[in-house]
C-alpha cells in the first residue's frame, strides 16, 4: 500500500504539535531527519493528523527549545508557522525554533 504524501506549502502548520526528532549522522548519503508531528490537514479539520518529515542531506541544524513550554502548549498546538527560506525549513515553535538547512524538499507522509 503506497504512503500518501503531501508537500511543504500545502500543510496547515498552524497550531500543530510537535511529537519528537530522529538524527542520523552516519549514513554515507549525509545526516538525515526525522520530524514527527500532528497537523490540521487544512484550516476546517477538526482533529490532528499524524505525519512523518523526513530530511535528507541535512548540511545544518539548530535547535533551541523550553521542553516545558513545549509540553504547555501540547494540546493548543505548540507550532506557532514553518516556511522555506532560500537554505532551508524553519518551524517556529511555542517555546523555541527549529531550523534546517537541506536544498532537498522533506518527504512528508502521513502517518508515523
Amino acid at each position: 500500500m503506497k504512503e500518501k504524501t503531501i508537500t511543504f506549502d500545502k500543510v496547515c502548520w498552524h497550531d500543530a504539535v510537535f511529537r519528537g526528532m530522529n538524527i542520523d549522522t552516519a549514513s554515507k548519503k549525509g545526516s538525515k531527519i526525522k520530524l514527527l508531528l500532528n497537523i490540521y490537514l487544512n484550516e476546517e479539520s477538526q482533529n490532528r493528523t499524524s505525519i512523518k518529515l523526513i530530511f535528507k542531506n541535512v548540511e545544518k541544524l539548530t535547535v533551541s527549545t523550553d521542553f516545558h513550554e513545549l509540553l504547555d502548549n501540547k494540546n493548543t498546538g505548540n507550532i506557532d508557522l514553518a516556511y522555506i527560506t532560500n537554505k532551508g525549513y524553519t518551524f517556529n515553535l511555542f517555546g523555541g525554533i527549529i531550523y534546517i538547512e537541506t536544498q532537498i524538499e522533506p518527504n512528508i507522509t502521513l502517518g508515523d
